[in-house]
């Protein structure tokens, strides 16, 4: 199946909680066009952003939760507070920071397996 940005953008909605309004539309677009490029240079193949291949979807779902991951925690938004009158109690998703780095790793695995797929070599003569 073919994908675009909105089809990378709604995968990464699925498995990232409480991404911030600000990182929804426009500036997730935005990040999904940013792993797209890292993914192009790396594997040296253009990818596009409205005719996905099936190989491109993984390495830029993660990528993408990677990089959205890691936004809403240097802005402090990986927290959740819930308040009753004066009682506060503040939840951090703490699981999550150590799978941003996980998530790049793992994105850049099936990159190095698609660039394998490609490598082309020259004859002497």
């Amino acid at each position: 199946m073919v994908w675009n940005l909105g089809s990378v953008s709604e995968e990464v909605s699925k498995r990232v909680d409480n991404i911030p309004d600000g990182l929804s539309g426009a500036g997730m677009n935005n990040i999904i066009i940013g792993a797209i490029n890292k993914a192009q240079n790396f594997v040296g193949n253009t990818i596009g952003s409205t005719a996905i291949a099936e190989q491109y979807q993984e390495p830029l779902v993660l990528l993408t939760m990677n990089k959205v991951q890691s936004s809403t925690e240097t802005q402090g938004l990986d927290k959740k507070t819930y308040k009753l009158g004066e009682l506060s109690i503040t939840n951090q998703t703490g699981s999550k920071e150590s799978n941003t780095s996980d998530w790049e790793m793992q994105a850049m695995d099936l990159l190095k397996e698609i660039k394998g797929r490609y490598t082309t070599y020259q004859a002497w003569l």
